[in-house]
């Protein structure tokens, strides 16, 4: 039997202890209308919703929300998330980590986290952009060297 992406969204927020569609897509960083749109059958849930989702929440099988097909959250030793009067707790191999943080604090950590990641993406991308000038310049140093050493050799012959 297949599952309406409307039922996997409203059992996924269960297992996690979301409350409603609005904080699902606050803490994914999504307009509030994609999953009214997805619970009123106007659309699915597109591989966008579904990548943000596991990113956020890596426990939430990938598979079970395009095919419905296995278990919503990953067995092993992969810890679950919950949530309680604002404040997330993470189950995983080594216990409860509960870190007093609201998830409004977390979802601001999260956010300065992805644009830190995002600054040292681009000082990877500049640094690697650089690393090529710097090749190329070694390259024609190096010609000029060689340039230099063939002059030099020629005067001496003279």
């Amino acid at each position: 039997m297949q599952i309406a992406d409307s039922q996997k969204i409203k059992i996924m927020m269960a297992e996690l202890n979301i409350k409603n569609a609005s904080v699902l897509a606050n803490m994914l960083g999504i307009n509030p209308q994609v999953f009214y749109d997805i619970n009123s059958g106007k659309c699915g849930i597109s591989q966008n919703v579904v990548d943000k989702i596991v990113d956020k929440f890596p426990t939430v099988s990938r598979d079970w929300l395009l095919t419905g097909m296995g278990d919503v959250i990953i067995s092993g030793d992969a810890g679950a998330v919950s949530q309680s009067q604002g404040v997330v707790t993470v189950t995983g191999k080594s216990g409860n980590i509960n870190n007093g943080l609201t998830q409004e604090m977390q979802i601001k950590l999260l956010d300065e986290i992805k644009a830190q990641r995002m600054v040292t993406e681009r000082a990877q991308v500049a640094l690697e952009r650089n690393q090529a000038h710097l090749t190329a310049s070694q390259s024609e140093v190096k010609t000029c060297q060689e340039q230099i050493t063939t002059l030099l050799e020629l005067l001496k012959k003279e």
